[in-house]
């Protein structure tokens, strides 16, 4: 996304005060009693092992490492993890790196 279409769509979720994720691309991780993962807003999924998964998110790739990960469902862009997580890591893409 263009910095000046980000600008545009920052200002429209804040004066119409509707969440920051539902238009911004911004993704969503919801980690349940760190055996149960929910990624939305997820492109693709990179690499899956029993120890670590890596997700394409739209402004960078997230790393889950633990044990025991077996992907459970996968629908649109929303992925759920099952499996115990020990570390959540970000790999930040440069602006415009897409």
């Amino acid at each position: 996304m263009r910095a000046w279409q980000r600008r545009v769509r920052r200002a429209a979720v804040e004066w119409l005060a509707i969440p920051e994720d539902s238009m911004l691309e911004t993704s969503r991780l919801t980690c349940v009693g760190g055996e149960q993962t929910v990624i939305e807003n997820v492109r693709g999924l990179i690499h899956v092992s029993d120890s670590s998964v890596v997700l394409d998110l739209p402004d960078c790739r997230l790393h889950l490492t633990g044990a025991a990960f077996e992907v459970t469902f996968m629908a649109g862009n929303e992925v759920h993890v099952q499996g115990r997580v020990h570390t959540v890591r970000y790999e930040w893409r440069k602006e415009g790196a897409r």
